[in-house]
């Protein structure tokens, strides 16, 4: 058996070769899901007589939305046999939710790099305050940021870690789907302004801040000793199953960055095969939320274990002395 060690954790190399590979079938099963689920809601919404079941079907449409990132992360990480189908594909789900898939590309591998360090592109910062907090679930700071960034990619403004005229020149071209996209919808809205309004730029809107219910979890509260150690900086969720399926097995998020050319939905089977693997964990977004408000209350920023607190309780641990008898 030849092993390979991952972190604190040694794993099989067959299996963890085994878990690269994925079953054919596995995407456009999720993916037909993911349509039909949005084209029953789309009709029930606009269906006379159920109006009360948008109050439920909306936000869920959001959340449907939402995972559009999930499905264009998917393809920042797994490359089909045809390369430019990946690009497309991933241009395809990001343009829906208005964004662009070469600059989130880009960020997400540079994040992947720098994960907890200086030259990481996902800001680790701390809510000053529960409503800063507020402000981040509604998604205000998010629709700021996206079009702030259509913005500056029109007028060939780019942020440092993207160097390369490969790289200027892709995010410019998926800009330009974007900016197609969103003039489209805007047409259709004039022409059917009740459907879309409540079928697209209702859900989109609330769209990011049911994205952040999810990804606030992967890092927030664990960067306060800026270590570049993923046990120490990337938080995993176990959740249910349902929001495992939705997410795209994104919640196994320190698993992600300890295997990246792992695919996402490989990701639940291959955690049972990475029990010595250490690293912090939470046992639902739910519960990860009240503890992070109540940090806010408390001014407590820390919201896992660092690797002070985890040498320190492990020095602690008082293991049993070995007798004579017992060392034979």
């Amino acid at each position: 058996m030849k092993n390979e060690l991952q972190g604190n954790c040694l794993i099989d190399k067959d299996i963890l070769e085994a878990h690269k590979k994925l079953k054919w079938w596995v995407v456009p099963f999720r993916i037909t899901v993911k349509l039909a689920a949005y084209a029953a809601c789309v009709y029930f919404v606009l269906k006379p007589g159920y109006e009360y079941s948008r109050l439920i079907l909306v936000p869920f449409m959001a959340l449907i939305l939402a995972t559009c990132k999930n499905v264009a992360h998917f393809y920042i990480h797994y490359n089909l046999r045809n390369r430019k189908m990946n690009r497309v594909l991933g241009i395809f789900w990001s343009s829906l939710i208005l964004q662009n898939f070469s600059f989130f590309k880009y960020e997400h591998l540079n994040h992947h790099r720098f994960a907890g360090v200086d030259g990481d592109t996902i800001p680790h910062k701390y809510f000053e305050s529960f409503w800063i907090y507020i402000g981040a679930l509604a998604g205000v700071f998010d629709w700021r940021t996206s079009f702030k960034e259509i913005s500056s990619f029109a007028r060939n403004r780019f942020p440092g870690f993207i160097k390369t005229e490969k790289q200027k020149k892709q995010i410019r071209e998926d800009n330009v789907v974007v900016i197609i996209w969103f003039i489209i919808v805007v047409i259709l809205t004039i022409l059917f302004p009740k459907a879309f309004l409540l079928t697209y730029w209702l859900p989109i809107c609330l769209a990011p801040g049911a994205f952040f219910i999810f990804a606030a979890a992967e890092h927030y509260g664990l960067n306060s000793e800026e270590d570049p150690d993923i046990a120490y900086n990337t938080r995993t969720v176990k959740s249910s199953p349902i929001v495992r399926f939705i997410q795209w097995n994104s919640n196994y998020h320190a698993e992600h960055h300890y295997f990246p050319n792992v695919p996402l939905l490989n990701l639940h089977s291959l955690s049972k095969h990475t029990n010595g693997l250490y690293y912090n964990k939470e046992k639902s977004y739910f519960h990860y939320h009240i503890k992070l408000i109540r940090s806010l209350f408390n001014n407590n920023k820390g919201l896992g274990i660092s690797r002070s607190e985890h040498e320190s309780e492990q020095k602690s641990i008082k293991r049993p002395e070995l007798s004579v008898a017992d060392s034979n």
